[in-house]
């Protein structure tokens, strides 16, 4: 028990410490440039958060999964790259519309890389080591590149020193070269020859319903940010932001519940054992983050980024709780992943942003964000729950039926 404990908490400190990064961004654009600034930034995170775990296309699930019994670590990291370069074009793109600094591209950009390579790293670690080990080094690895980060901004704001946004993209390609350095060695180590383009092709194919799945996830989690220039205006569209971008502290959190429950589904004996025990976990969690999200977090988060109206708190606690919902119920559907029909965990994120997209065609009063997410998080709990009833595929099917689908 108190192992299990130990785990959690790390692996819920790695989780944050992943999150955050963007977070501090906006704390120190707020109070350089204003709310506003600040909001427009949070809209290009939302892309960047969208575009890059589509890249990431599931490839953690599927190193789990075949265990590298079908492609070597090396063509997994070929992959991966050669997504995280389409990504990242993207993403310049849209925030040179927005007309956003390029110095805050270059360092989102480079730090959503580092996310890339020690995500990565996390799987090779747990299918070659163990989960405890990938858990830890997951924790110190984010945390590092925090401290980077951090130490980058506080030089930044310092007078007649660089500029916050130029101090952003040093800090990241300090952080992105530390990472390359722990990460490379264990994916080119003898490798052999270079993974050839159909080796790569195959490792695309063999992870494309987990990567359905995590863009249209990733398209969901981002869409309240994509519709906040529709929805808001001036400080309100600040507030809303930033709140936005903080709430992603909770899906990394209870993230941690599936990260730690993934490689215990091994057989149908052991399915609705480790279901039971993963629900019952993600429900303690979202007490617990929906308690701080009412007594705690709109202070803290009205303190960090300088905004004291108790209407502007009001906004803020509403979000947040609403955002609880909307996790809580997203977390759930990743059960759909063990079983005979992965392609229903997509399904649950569809009917998600369809129905809060109806609520705010058809019902006027339902467009605020708060509502949005709470009808979304609410079909998603539906939806993942109803994956106790689909039959459980064990490794050996799982690994079999991907293949066939190439």
């Amino acid at each position: 028990m108190k192992n299990a404990i130990a785990q959690h908490v790390v692996s819920i400190v790695g989780q944050v410490a992943a999150a955050l990064p963007p977070i501090v961004v906006l704390v120190f654009l707020a109070r350089d440039s204003g709310l506003e600034a600040a909001g427009v930034f949070s809209v290009v995170i939302g892309v960047s958060a969208a575009a890059f775990s589509t890249a990431f296309w599931g490839l953690r699930t599927a190193i789990v999964v075949d265990r590298f019994e079908s492609a070597t670590p090396s063509t997994y990291l070929r992959a991966r790259l050669l997504a995280l370069v389409l990504a990242a074009i993207v993403v310049a793109l849209v925030a040179r519309w927005l007309n956003v600094d390029v110095g805050l591209i270059i360092g989102l950009i480079l730090f959503k890389f580092c996310d890339g390579l020690l995500d990565l790293d996390f799987a090779r670690t747990q299918v070659l080591l163990t989960t405890q080990r990938a858990i830890t080094a997951f924790a110190w690895q984010h945390g590092l590149k925090l401290v980077v980060l951090l130490a980058g901004l506080i030089i930044g704001v310092a007078p007649d020193l660089a500029p916050m946004q130029v101090a952003y993209a040093l800090s990241g390609a300090i952080a992105l070269l530390l990472s390359a350095r722990t990460v490379l060695p264990g994916f080119v180590a003898g490798a052999g020859s270079a993974p050839t383009v159909s080796a790569i092709r195959q490792v695309i194919a063999n992870a494309a319903w987990f990567a359905v799945a995590v863009a249209i996830c990733s398209i969901v989690t981002s869409a309240p940010r994509f519709s906040l220039k529709w929805l808001y205006d001036g400080e309100t569209l600040g507030v809303v932001g930033v709140t936005l971008s903080v709430s992603t502290l909770f899906g990394m959190i209870l993230h941690t519940a599936w990260t730690r429950h993934l490689p215990r589904f091994e057989d149908q004996r052991s399915f609705y054992s480790v279901t039971a025990r993963y629900l019952v976990e993600i429900a303690l969690l979202a007490i617990i983050v929906a308690v701080a999200s009412w007594w705690v977090l709109p202070q803290l988060v009205a303190a960090l980024f300088a905004y004291h109206a108790p209407e502007q708190i009001a906004l803020t606690q509403l979000v947040l709780l609403a955002s609880v919902l909307f996790f809580t119920g997203m977390t759930t559907c990743n059960l759909y992943k063990v079983t005979s029909r992965p392609w229903r965990e997509s399904t649950g994120y569809l009917l998600a942003l369809l129905a809060a997209g109806a609520a705010a065609v058809a019902y006027a009063p339902a467009r605020q964000i708060a509502v949005l997410l709470a009808v979304a998080g609410l079909v998603m709990l539906f939806c993942g729950v109803a994956a106790i009833g689909v039959p459980f595929r064990n490794r050996t099917l799982v690994t079999a039926d991907v293949s066939t689908r190439a």
